[in-house]
């Protein structure tokens, strides 16, 4: 998604312009009614039109079936490449083609997602081979598996929880046995060992320290679990 501020965005407004196909906008016959794989609104009102927003009304929605898209997005992650940057934390890397709420999760989805990440890596190779990807999927693992192909990691979601859950209550909540559990998944789906990306919290949810009700030593727990 970019800014409903952005030139891009702005320009496709107008049915006539060259930048029109980089966004969704709603055609006869649309469900305007329709949810969003987040669970919100899907199309947003600009004047007469609809466009299409699944985080919100201010982020419309890049179209990655027009393939000046993928060639803009590719351009952009060479550009910084070159710059110096060794990789990139995708955002929302499950979402390119994953909009509505009855499609949510479906492998057919995923599989598009995958084969645009694909793409993008062969992109970004043609520059720094060594160019490290790391994506936020929120899913269950199964569903996270396929994107450890063509990017190097995932967030471990999951395993977060389980984290932050152990350092609250002072039991372990299976964390071995899921990382054990979760590299025989990865391994199957891309054929060699993938280096996990745990973490404790992302960037959007409520910070650790609450979860933990201030309480600094298990907040020392769970980082010295997060480290290990």
């Amino acid at each position: 998604h970019t800014s409903n501020e952005n030139p891009w965005f702005l320009a496709s407004r107008d049915p006539h312009s060259a930048y029109r196909d980089w966004y969704y906008w709603a055609g006869p016959g649309t469900r305007l009614d329709a949810r969003s794989s987040m669970g919100g609104a899907v199309w947003h009102k600009s004047g007469k039109q609809h466009y299409m927003g699944i985080f919100c009304r201010c982020m419309p929605d890049l179209n990655y079936h027009t393939p000046a898209v993928r060639r803009e997005m590719i351009a952009i992650g060479q550009y910084w490449l070159k710059k110096g940057v060794d990789g990139y934390r995708l955002d929302a890397a499950q979402y390119p083609f994953d909009k509505f709420w009855n499609q949510r999760h479906s492998m057919r989805v995923i599989d598009e997602d995958v084969a645009w990440w694909k793409q993008y890596r062969e992109g970004l190779d043609k520059v720094d081979p060594q160019a490290y990807l790391v994506g936020e999927v929120w899913a269950h693992y199964h569903h996270m598996a396929p994107f450890v192909g063509p990017l190097n990691a995932v967030f471990d979601f999951p395993m977060a929880k389980r984290l932050v859950t152990g350092a609250e209550t002072g039991h372990d909540d299976g964390i071995g046995r899921t990382l054990v559990h979760v590299q025989r998944i990865y391994r199957k789906a891309a054929g060699h060992y993938v280096m996990d990306a745990p973490l404790l919290s992302n960037f959007d949810q409520q910070r650790v320290m609450t979860d933990l009700h201030g309480n600094l030593d298990k907040m020392k727990v769970a980082a010295a679990m997060l480290l290990t």
